[in-house]
């Protein structure tokens, strides 16, 4: 990764992160989004319930098994609220 020892934004606030399926599984793509938005001063990063379990809506998945991917997606928002966090981010590619 590249050797960055601080980022400024104008974002100020709580937030969670959503790893994106192709990313972590495919890429092993996990600390280092964290590693970039711990960098950000006035950003506090809270780690969501199974933070590296699917949202159900990459692809055609939710086109095809719409009940399963509501159900998945249902769940996320859920972690995702019950972070206690009002904003998510995400490093998703168009899959998700």
């Amino acid at each position: 990764m590249l050797k960055v020892q601080r980022l400024d934004s104008d974002f100020r606030g709580r937030i969670t992160y959503h790893d994106s399926c192709c990313g972590l599984r495919e890429l092993g793509v996990q600390a280092q989004p964290r590693t970039l938005l711990s960098l950000l001063p006035a950003v506090q990063v809270a780690e969501m319930n199974d933070c590296t379990q699917c949202c159900g809506f990459g692809g055609t998945f939710s086109i095809k098994y719409g009940d399963v991917s509501g159900a998945i997606v249902d769940e996320k928002c859920r972690n995702i609220r019950d972070s206690g966090r009002r904003r998510w981010c995400s490093a998703t590619s168009v899959a998700c």
